[in-house]
């Protein structure tokens, strides 16, 4: 059973490394990649650093409500796969924040 979690474990991080190296543009990443230009690089960066600020924001938020004792986490229905929740919000943010960053960079007019 252990070996094959750590079998499962590398075929993940091979494949995520994998797919940044592909997708994500050279200032993120150290792959030779020519299809972001400047500008696009720039969205990008900021795109994912506004949607890493909102996550560690709602992480945060998540820890102070459950030490105060405000919200019942057992009768939520992400309480058994936490992560399930924390990954659809990510999605979300990241493309809110794709849209507006766009919108900010495109020239108008």
């Amino acid at each position: 059973m252990k070996i094959l979690s750590f079998i499962i474990i590398f075929i993940f991080a091979a494949g995520w490394g994998y797919f940044t190296k592909i997708f994500l543009p050279k200032d993120i990443n150290d792959g030779i990649s020519k299809k972001y230009d400047e500008r696009q690089t720039k969205i990008l960066l900021e795109v994912f650093s506004n949607t890493l600020v909102w996550l560690i924001y709602a992480f945060l938020l998540s820890i102070l409500l459950k030490l105060v004792g405000i919200s019942n986490i057992e009768k939520m229905w992400f309480f058994h796969y936490p992560e399930i929740f924390y990954i659809i919000l990510a999605i979300v943010l990241f493309l809110f924040n794709l849209i507006y960053t766009k919108k900010k960079y495109s020239a108008e007019g």
